[in-house]
């Protein structure tokens, strides 16, 4: 039987798997553009990748927003799966707090480019003008607050993934 677009009561359809791992794939390209900063001096190559790093982040926070939209209007599989009823709150919690904290990401660095003063790039294409004048405060913050959720990020996965292998290898209760 072919997948449905949409959710069912026990599987998650295409459309939401299609959005998952897109959401992914933007996720390490994010991680891959950002991981260079620290070691860089200020330079054209430096504004580049983070110009680069913003505009996956501008396609990344839209992604959400329609996952945020697709969760909403599609049934929850989770709810179906015969484990026990504390697994099934950590999934749903741990998946909400997911994208609290990556929205946030995605909020606090465009926040920071903002506050920077600087314009908000979308790859080649177009840029959104500069907002403001730099704002040190704001911008030391929003900059300190978006590394601060970085290192948040990377345990919430781990215990996503680990939660995911258990499930696909322990998914069904035995009591």
């Amino acid at each position: 039987m072919p997948m449905r677009w949409k959710n069912s009561a026990t599987q998650y359809g295409m459309g939401g798997r299609v959005l998952h791992w897109l959401s992914v794939a933007l996720l390490v390209t994010m991680i891959v553009t950002a991981l260079p900063f620290e070691e860089m001096e200020a330079s054209p190559e430096k504004m580049e990748l983070i110009h680069r790093h913003a505009s996956y982040g501008l396609v990344f926070l839209l992604v959400m927003g329609i996952r945020v939209y697709w969760r909403r209007t599609n049934v929850n599989p989770v709810l179906s799966y015969d484990i026990r009823n504390w697994q099934k709150f950590c999934a749903v919690n741990l998946h909400r707090l997911i994208y609290v904290v990556v929205i946030s990401q995605a909020l606090t660095g465009i926040a920071s480019l903002v506050s920077g003063g600087a314009a908000i790039p979308f790859f080649d294409v177009f840029e959104i003008p500069r907002l403001s004048d730099r704002h040190e405060g704001l911008y030391d913050l929003f900059t300190e607050t978006h590394h601060f959720i970085s290192v948040i990020i990377y345990p919430l996965f781990a215990l996503h993934i680990t939660a995911a292998i258990y499930h696909q290898i322990f998914g069904v209760r035995d009591d």
